[in-house]
This record gives structure tokens, C-alpha cells and sequence, in this order.
């Protein structure tokens, strides 16, 4: 079974990180070391997540990072600069991953690449104006 949920998180479109409580990434799919800009999982495994977000957005990580590790589930929009120099925006979920004990051992971070359609909604206003 556990193949079978490595195999949805592989497919998925979506960048997906499991960020230990310390908010180092412990694991991300392929998809997100493309949308990360990374190269290898190197470049992000042990990395900080908080390190990948500028300034202006680090409120907002750190309190959902902060909530979920409490165990609730956050979500926020945010744009940041990739490994590779691109601009994106994310929509994000952070949602908090259980030990048997019902714990919470670590994070998970799904982040969606919104940019296309924010660009889409910034020309539609201009035009509207």
C-alpha cells in the first residue's frame, strides 16, 4: 500500500515537501524539485523550507508552519524566486502528518503554481480599468 501512496504523490502536478519540525524538507516529489528549480533533491533535502520564501512572506509560513505543527491545517498564497531565478506564485497547504501515537511528527506542504492564472487575473484588471 505504501508503493501505491508513493506512486500518487509521484504523479501529482503538484510540488509536494514533508517537512520535518525543525522545517527542513525531508522529502519532495519530482514535480516539486521542478517547480523548485532544483536540479536534485540535494539542493533540498535538509534545506530550510523558510529559507526558500523571501522576507515580505515569512510571516505567513512561519505562523502556518506554527499552526500545523499544533495540528491544523493552514493555507496561504505567496510568491517567491525559484533555484532556477523564476518568479512564482504558490497557493499552499500545510497540513500536519501523524505518528501512531497521534502526534504530530512532521508536515506536509502541498504548493500549487498559480502564477499563470494571477498573471491572467493582474491583465484582466488592467483591462477592466
Amino acid at each position: 500500500m505504501r508503493d501505491r501512496y508513493w506512486q500518487i504523490v509521484a504523479l501529482s502536478r503538484d510540488c509536494i515537501k514533508e517537512i520535518d519540525l525543525d522545517g527542513r524538507i525531508t522529502s519532495v516529489n519530482v514535480h516539486g524539485l521542478v517547480g523548485l528549480g532544483a536540479t536534485s533533491a540535494d539542493q533540498l533535502i535538509a534545506r530550510p523550507w523558510r529559507e526558500l520564501w523571501p522576507s515580505e512572506a515569512a510571516s505567513i509560513v512561519d505562523a502556518a508552519m506554527a499552526e500545523s505543527a499544533k495540528g491544523a491545517i493552514q493555507e496561504f498564497e505567496a510568491s517567491c524566486v525559484s533555484l532556477a531565478g523564476v518568479r512564482q506564485t504558490w497557493q499552499v497547504v500545510t497540513s500536519p502528518l501523524f505518528d501512531a501515537q497521534g502526534k504530530v511528527e512532521s508536515i506536509l506542504a502541498v504548493s500549487k503554481n498559480v502564477s499563470d492564472r494571477r498573471a491572467l487575473e493582474t491583465a484582466f484588471h488592467t483591462l477592466d480599468s
